[in-house]
């Protein structure tokens, strides 16, 4: 079995046998979504850098450094900052001006730090995975009273 790893070391030896890329990584991605032909198929997956206890800038500086040693057709952001919690239940929750505050700054200085030349994208959960973030699986489960 190919692991996550290998899969990575693969392309790297790949990408440096063949003598670099002659394309950025959104030429690359928007080329494929038209069919056209590129200099080689793009990729992406996601890593936990588990930056949670950390500054944005050093999130952002993990996820940069990865999509360059890799170079990845498409940086996926996997943010492991935790989610607000709070003692009230999860369905009588109020918006927060910026939850996640570290997260953000992180996205803005990897949008900054791609110059332009690459796709990002963030996880986006769906409201029942973040309704059980804000709680718990269980305090989720449960039927109102």
């Amino acid at each position: 079995m190919l692991s996550r790893r290998n899969l990575l070391l693969a392309s790297a030896a790949a990408f440096t046998l063949r003598g670099g890329s002659t394309m950025t990584s959104k030429e690359r991605v928007d080329r494929v979504c038209k069919g056209a032909d590129v200099d080689r198929p793009p990729f992406s997956l996601w890593h936990h850098f588990l930056d949670d206890q950390k500054p944005g800038e050093q999130h952002a500086r993990s996820t940069l450094q990865f999509h360059e040693k890799f170079h990845t057709g498409l940086v996926k952001v996997m943010s492991d900052y935790q989610y607000p919690k709070s003692k009230a239940e999860w369905y009588s929750l109020r918006e927060e001006k910026n939850p996640f505050p570290e997260q953000i700054r992180a996205l803005e200085l990897i949008r900054d730090g791609l110059h332009g030349n690459a796709y990002f994208v963030e996880t986006l959960f769906n409201p029942w995975k973040v309704a059980e973030n804000l709680s718990s699986v269980d305090e989720v489960r449960k039927t109102p009273t």
